[in-house]
C-alpha cells in the first residue's frame, strides 16, 4: 500500500516489541507511550490516559499523514481500502447487551460516565448526539483503534481533548503537574475500588475517552470496515 498512510502502533513497555512485532513495517510505526515527550505531549500521564497520550501527541505536534491510524500493540489491523471523507475503519465493534452507560457501570464507576455526559451536555447542548449515543447505544467501537483521514482525526481531537480536560477537572479537580494528576487518579481508584484494583481502575479518563472516541466516530462517520485481523482479549 503506497498511499500516505501511517498506522501508529502504541505500546507502553520496551519488552513488548519482540513479543508483538509490527505486522506491516511499510505502514505501521511504533509509538512509545511511556517514552520521553519531544514537543508538546503528555506521555507521563500514560498510567491514567493510556493510548490517548499517543493521539494527543500526534495531533498537537502535527505528525501528519493523509490517512492516520491508531493501533494497540496487541490489536493491529490493516484497512482493506482507505477511507474517503466521512469514512472510518475500526478494529472492533462490541455488542454490549446493555447500553454503554449501563455497561460502564458494571465494569467501572457509573457516576464517572454520568459526569462525562453532563460535561458533554454542558459543552454541546442537552440534545447533542454524543450524550444520546452514550445513554442509549448498545454497541461500542472499542479499543481506540481506527484509520481515518488526517483532517477528520484533527476534528475529532479538537472536540475530544477539551471535553476530557473538563471531565478531569470535574472528577479530580484542577492539576498542574503530571505526578500530582496520577496520584489523584490513583487515590480516586482506591476510594472507588480498593487498593488491589487501583492500578487498573485509575485509568478512568482512558475508559471514558474510549467511549467518547466511539461516540464521535459513530456519530460523525460511516464505518466501512471492522477489521479484527489479529483479535486479542
Amino acid at each position: 500500500m503506497k498511499e500516505d498512510l501511517t498506522i501508529w502502533t502504541v505500546y507502553h513497555k520496551d519488552g513488548l516489541l519482540a513479543e508483538y512485532p509490527i505486522q506491516n513495517p511499510e505502514t505501521h510505526k511504533y509509538y512509545a507511550a511511556h517514552g520521553d515527550d519531544r514537543g508538546e505531549g503528555i506521555n507521563k500521564l500514560n498510567p491514567a490516559w493510556s493510548e490517548l497520550v499517543a493521539i494527543y501527541y500526534l495531533w498537537r505536534n502535527g505528525l501528519k499523514s493523509e490517512w492516520i491510524g491508531i493501533n494497540h500493540y496487541r490489536r493491529q489491523f490493516e484497512p482493506e481500502r482507505l477511507p474517503e471523507v466521512g469514512e472510518c475503519c475500526c478494529y472492533a465493534k462490541y455488542d454490549l447487551g446493555d447500553t454503554i452507560l449501563d455497561h460502564y457501570g458494571k465494569c467501572h464507576h457509573r457516576e464517572d460516565l454520568e459526569t462525562a455526559i453532563a460535561v458533554i451536555d454542558y459543552r454541546c447542548g442537552e440534545s447533542n448526539p454524543y450524550s444520546e449515543y452514550l445513554r442509549t447505544s448498545r454497541t461500542l467501537l472499542g479499543n481506540i483503534c481506527f484509520v481515518m483521514r488526517w483532517e477528520e482525526f484533527c476534528d475529532m481531537c479538537e472536540w475530544l481533548f477539551p471535553i476530557l480536560n473538563h471531565i478531569k477537572t470535574s472528577l479530580i479537580g484542577s492539576t498542574h503537574y503530571f505526578d500530582e494528576e496520577l496520584e489523584l487518579w490513583r487515590d480516586k481508584a482506591v476510594r472507588d475500588f480498593g487498593e488491589e484494583r487501583a492500578d487498573y481502575q485509575m485509568r478512568t479518563i482512558s475508559f471514558i475517552g474510549e467511549r467518547l472516541v466511539s461516540a464521535w466516530i459513530a456519530t460523525n462517520m460511516n464505518i466501512i470496515q471492522i477489521a479484527r485481523v489479529n483479535p486479542q482479549p
